[in-house]
């Protein structure tokens, strides 16, 4: 086990990069980086002696690399859904304002007649 506090968290930094909320999740895997990059700078181990911390880096950059993958595919899906309802809302939209100009057709043509 290592002497250095900031190579200790690797639980906490696996819990936070498993976060249910992505900023969460985000923000804790850029405190736990610099934790992490401390740790390292201040170490006084040789490179194989880092190697597992390097292996577990590897392992929670590939786990934020698809929770962002999950998030902009879920992005995409909200807008694509968000484009149709506008869409519809449009067509709506445009249908009210048909039935208004006809209304108002109607009503010029009822007072042009009614006058002459």
């Amino acid at each position: 086990m290592n002497n250095e506090p900031e190579l200790q968290n690797w639980e906490e930094i696996e819990l936070l990069s498993k976060s249910s909320s992505d900023t969460e999740g985000k923000l804790g895997f850029i405190k736990a980086l610099h934790k992490v990059t401390i740790g390292i700078v201040n170490s006084k181990n040789s490179i194989s002696g880092l190697t597992p911390f390097i292996a577990r880096i590897g392992i929670v950059i590939e786990q934020l690399n698809k929770n962002l993958q999950k998030a902009d595919e879920s992005s995409t899906k909200l807008t694509q859904a968000l484009n149709r309802i506008t869409f519809y809302g449009v067509i709506v939209a445009g249908f009210g304002v048909l039935v208004a100009v006809g209304g108002l057709i109607l009503e010029i043509y009822k007072i042009c007649h009614k006058i002459q």
